[in-house]
């Protein structure tokens, strides 16, 4: 990210934290961003502890990546000379196997919400099973008190 790009980001996380009164937990004013993914995530430099954090903006989970800026940079070159990191053009830097652990997470999502989907899909049967009876018999009343007077 550009300096402008974390300067707005952490500005915008900031905001959302004290508009939302997200939880401590979720996200600290000390974490200046400095990385970011196509899906919202942040690495983040903790201004207390020094540490690089991963903020995944839709989990709690807050990977540690480096115990410091120097250790975490270190890793990262170390895992580009390695070939374990590689330039993908739509996302930028990721891990060889990104794509593949990308499709296990949706899989993964997927399968959690086919229970709900099913529920769903139920309910909007049943619902369209109502409105047809409600037809049916507003029909059967509007005949009868039509032949009825």
């Amino acid at each position: 990210m550009t300096q402008e790009q974390c300067v707005a980001n952490k500005e915008m996380l900031d905001g959302l934290a004290r508009s939302e009164s997200w939880d401590a937990a979720w996200w600290s004013f000390d974490w200046h961003p400095f990385a970011e993914d196509i899906t919202g995530n942040h690495l983040v430099l903790d201004a207390k502890t020094g540490e690089v954090i991963e903020f995944l903006h839709d989990d709690e989970a807050r990977p540690l990546w480096g115990a410091s800026l120097d250790a975490w940079l270190t890793s990262f070159v170390e895992k580009l000379e390695s070939g374990a990191l590689v330039y993908d053009g739509k996302v930028g830097v990721v891990e060889r196997d990104f794509r593949t652990k990308l499709a296990a997470r949706h899989e993964a999502k997927r399968a959690l919400n086919a229970p709900l989907e099913a529920k769903a899909a139920r309910a909007k049967k049943l619902f369209a099973a109502y409105v047809a009876l409600c037809i049916v018999l507003t029909l059967l009343c509007m005949a009868w008190s039509y032949t009825h007077g």
